[in-house]
């Protein structure tokens, strides 16, 4: 399955700098996020769907869903808004972007996002899947996780 996915093919260069899961509450994000549902927002300027949840620190947090949001170790697979695209991403640097086919459905897109950053847990197969990145994109990624290959 995922040992054979051909990640050259379905690699794209984002536009975006980082991936952000979880935004302050606070009375500039109340203005950017609407109510969607009881306890669900969305905006039209931050991909993605979001929970109010408390924080150990006392305050008041934003944060992605778990249906547009896999974190699993160091990896994260979010989608977008539309449901169109996955970016992944190590740490906080967007690697690249999957292109999700219309017949896919939310189920089947947050297996996907689950079984990529599982795959991804094994040394192997991240350093096979580093090997695949664009140069620049390794570069960036190596300068500040120079391990991430070992």
């Amino acid at each position: 399955m995922l040992e054979n996915i051909n990640i050259e093919a379905l690699n794209k260069q984002l536009e975006i700098k980082e991936t952000v899961t979880k935004y302050a509450w606070n009375d500039d994000t109340r203005k950017l996020f609407k109510r969607v549902a009881f306890d669900v927002y969305q905006s039209d300027d931050v991909q993605g769907l979001w929970k109010v949840e408390a924080a150990e620190d006392g305050k008041e947090y934003l944060v992605c869903t778990e249906e547009n949001l896999v974190v699993e170790g160091n990896w994260k697979a979010l989608s977008d808004s539309t449901g169109n695209s996955i970016t992944l991403s190590y740490q906080e640097i967007p690697l690249c972007k999957f292109d999700v086919n219309e017949d896919y459905n939310k189920i089947e897109a947050l297996q996907f996002k689950r079984k990529l950053v599982a795959k991804l847990q094994n040394p192997i197969t991240q350093k096979q899947f580093v090997d695949t990145l664009p140069k620049y994109r390794q570069d960036i990624l190596l300068a500040k996780y120079p391990n991430i290959k070992e």
